[in-house]
């Protein structure tokens, strides 16, 4: 997984993660560090520990006051 954002924290030690869940409950979070600037785009990645195969609902959940995503993708 490929996660494209920005993090201004709001304040010091402001934490911004990126999770993707799917429906049986498989979760995948990534750390996006603090870029400088809510238009200071930094990429991140990260593996899945097993891939799903097939067709699936993925769940997305931005935590962090100053968290923009840009682009979330996949590969394989």
């Amino acid at each position: 997984m490929t996660v494209e954002a920005a993090n201004a924290p709001a304040g010091a030690g402001d934490g911004a993660t990126v999770a993707v869940h799917l429906a049986d409950g498989t979760a995948l979070a990534t750390a996006v560090p603090p870029t400088g600037g809510p238009y200071a785009y930094t990429t991140v990645r990260a593996d899945l520990p097993t891939p799903p195969a097939g067709v699936r609902d993925l769940h997305l959940t931005l935590r962090g006051g100053g968290l923009r995503l840009a682009r979330l993708g996949f590969s394989g």
